[in-house]
């Protein structure tokens, strides 16, 4: 079969829609459409659509510029087959690939399928297709070096999905907020079209299209014109003022109220309000002013500055002629080549059975290792980096821990790290594989054998963990080991808490590794919170001196805590069995975790600060036992109904020693509660033996 034609060097059949378009035309579907646009707009969608070796572009600007009704606009005017993918934040490759829809049939409860962007390179074969990614700077920027890919060869590549997109049909069109920077290479695959806040004529023409009888058309614009020049942090779009006006004729003069109006549809919250009043001065006929007469800010490049300059014809490297008639022309090799700035050379081969990485050897690979490893006499060993041939090996494995700062530079590049960590237990493989689906293919009591998503661990009760992580893939390494083994990038809370903090909150942000050389052990707290509105008035900020035997609290930690921690204006007491931290600002938040028995020194401090002087205790753990059997031998009962519980069967209960215990579908919850003065550390200690009896009595 013939390759097909690419679309700059050849005519598309008659009939296909993308062939026939020229400026006016489609400036004149996207208008007749209701998408109000220049001429310009219409131009550079047309370039880019006709850009190979895919058409497409970035749509780039602030929210509610147009980008994403553009693109939908787009797909129905032209007859394309669209699909349509909104981008959640953190999205990964995979979230892009699958759908994954609840399915009661599946073991799992989840059912996998073909997300949009898998089923738009599958109908590329059919005919002319349009895949939009809505938002792509929401994701994770790891998820680039797939667009790259995919940008340039229209293949997806995961696990069992395999396919090719017919690069004639397919067209992706992606729009950008400025949430992140992509990467270099990424952007460069496809144009930017920027979409800047429209011009107020363009806003009145299409207002005059939907609502062009309206008596606040004109003070529709000029509203408009003031939320731009307002300092809002959102656009105000033209669906808000359409659907301002229909709320204006819908209420009638009387009881439509302008202010009220206005917030309810375009301003949306107070402080947007309160900037549009202050911008009431402006006059909103000088549209100028807002630099939008134009379109930029800028002068315009002049096309006559960029014509030829009369330099000498490039010169082309030994064996690369410059065109089909210089091969006997004479040359001069490059300066750098002159003059001895050739990269020195080897032919060593690597021996990747005593390597702990094989990287591709690139000029950004190497300078990113010399920032890593100290320097050396020789340039193809130092550290533990080793030059051979085309190949960048290391000698020495990278520590866990250090693989965000260390592999920083490293993470999208060809090849792979051995990393390695010497504490990880047992347990935390189990972690692993209970919470990230890591796959044990040898387990043995001396050897453990995995892999998860193209990484391989291997560990030993000697030597911990080994991890062999393509640098291709930080998404898997993330996925796997952040919020488990490692430290979690962000931490959402009040405040950024230390990780022996975190450690305590049994909160996944930890990580069992960053814990354990923070000399905290991960626990699975009996009880957990970080409370705002702590204090007795329930005021955000208190002062120290304003909080019930604050003074005694710290004299008292600093003598029995282990350790206590100061960091800002933040300070946490650590006990054994309990923590207790006053965060922020004037002591905004109070941290609390309990984790076992505690000192009855303290039970006042907790009795006075918890909100509402109320402690949850509570553990859960899986149960193998038939339901049956938990009623029969162990007096548990069905929960009766109720209009609020329709299936009640599915619940069981039992309240002994007051522990109260529920199973549901394998699941056991056993704990109770205290309120105010019950709150003592000898009534604490007793009900938490008692929740660990039955779930060792129950779940063993």
């Amino acid at each position: 079969m013939p390759d097909a034609p690419s679309r700059g060097s050849s005519p598309d059949p008659p009939d296909d829609p993308v062939a026939a378009l020229t400026v006016d035309t489609l400036h004149a579907a996207l208008n007749d459409a209701g998408y109000i646009c220049s001429r310009d707009r219409a131009r550079s969608v047309l370039a880019a659509l006709l850009t190979d070796p895919l058409g497409g572009f970035f749509a780039f600007g602030p929210p509610g510029t147009g980008k994403t009704w553009l693109l939908e606009v787009l797909g129905e005017i032209l007859g394309m087959n669209t699909f349509f993918k909104q981008v959640s934040p953190g999205s990964r490759e995979e979230d892009l690939i699958l759908d994954l829809l609840p399915d009661e049939n599946a073991q799992s409860g989840i059912k996998k399928q073909w997300g949009e962007l898998p089923k738009a390179v599958r109908a590329s074969h059919e005919g002319n297709t349009l895949l939009i990614l809505d938002e792509w700077d929401k994701t994770r920027p790891t998820a680039d070096a797939f667009l790259l890919d995919f940008l340039q060869n229209g293949r997806v590549n995961y696990g069992d999905i395999q396919v090719q997109a017919n690069m004639d049909n397919l067209y992706v069109c992606i729009t950008l907020n400025d949430e992140r920077d992509l990467s270099g290479p990424a952007h460069r695959r496809m144009p930017y079209l920027h979409f800047e806040p429209l011009h107020p004529s363009l806003v009145r023409e299409a207002l005059r299209r939907s609502h062009d009888d309206h008596p606040y058309l004109e003070a529709a614009v000029h509203l408009y014109v003031r939320c731009e020049l307002s300092m809002m942090d959102k656009s105000c779009t033209i669906q808000e003022l359409q659907q301002l006006l229909d709320a204006i004729r819908v209420l009638g003069p009387d009881d439509a109220d302008w202010d009220r109006l206005v917030l309810d549809y375009v301003t949306k919250d107070r402080d947007n309000h309160r900037l549009l009043k202050e911008a009431e001065d402006v006059d909103p006929a000088d549209w100028d002013d807002a630099e939008w007469a134009q379109g930029h800010d800028t002068e315009p490049l002049d096309p006559s500055a960029y014509g030829p300059t009369g330099l000498p014809e490039r010169t082309a490297r030994a064996g690369q002629p410059t065109g089909p008639d210089e091969d006997d022309a004479p040359r001069l090799p490059p300066m750098a080549d002159v003059k001895g700035y050739a990269p020195p050379q080897n032919d060593e081969t690597p021996d990747l059975a005593a390597a702990f990485a094989a990287l591709e050897r690139t000029p950004s690979v190497y300078d990113a290792l010399t920032r890593q490893e100290p320097p050396s006499d020789a340039p193809d060993h130092f550290g533990r980096v080793r030059v051979q041939g085309d190949t960048i090996t290391f000698d020495a494995p990278v520590p866990l821990r250090e693989h965000d700062g260390y592999a920083a530079d490293l993470w999208g590049h060809p090849g792979e790290v051995v990393f390695v960590e010497a504490t990880a237990t047992r347990e935390d493989l189990r972690l692993l594989q209970d919470e990230q689906g890591l796959e044990f293919i040898s387990y043995a009591d001396d050897e453990i054998i995995a892999r998860a998503d193209g990484l391989h661990l291997r560990w030993t009760p000697d030597t911990g963990a080994e991890i062999i992580a393509q640098t291709a893939r930080r998404d898997a390494f993330d996925a796997l080991f952040c919020g488990t083994w490692l430290n979690a990038r962000d931490v959402t809370g009040p405040a950024d808490l230390p990780t022996p903090v975190l450690a305590r909150l049994g909160t996944p942000q930890a990580g069992t590794i960053e814990a354990r050389h923070a000399g905290e052990p991960v626990a699975a707290p009996y009880f957990a919170g970080v409370f705002d509105y702590w204090t007795p008035d329930e005021q955000d900020t208190v002062d120290s001196a304003k909080v019930p035997g604050y003074d005694r609290f710290m004299d008292h930690a600093e003598a029995h805590a282990d350790p206590l921690i100061l960091t800002g204006d933040a300070a946490y007491a650590l006990f054994d069995g309990l923590m207790l931290g006053l965060i922020g600002d004037e002591n905004d938040f109070l941290a609390v975790s309990v984790t076992g028995p505690f000192d009855a020194a303290v039970e006042s401090y907790l009795q006075h600060w918890l909100p509402n002087a109320r402690l949850s205790l509570r553990r859960k753990a899986a149960v193998q036992r038939p339901a049956t059997t938990l009623v029969q031998e162990h007096g548990f009962e069905v929960a009766r109904p109720s209009d609020g519980r329709p299936n009640p069967g599915k619940k069981l209960v039992r309240v002994q020693e007051g522990v109260k215990s529920i199973y549901r579908e394998g699941r056991l919850t056993v704990g109770t509660h205290l309120t105010g003065r019950q709150i003592t550390a000898r009534r604490v200690e007793v009900l938490l033996r008692r929740i660990d009896e039955t779930i060792d009595t129950l779940a063993a």
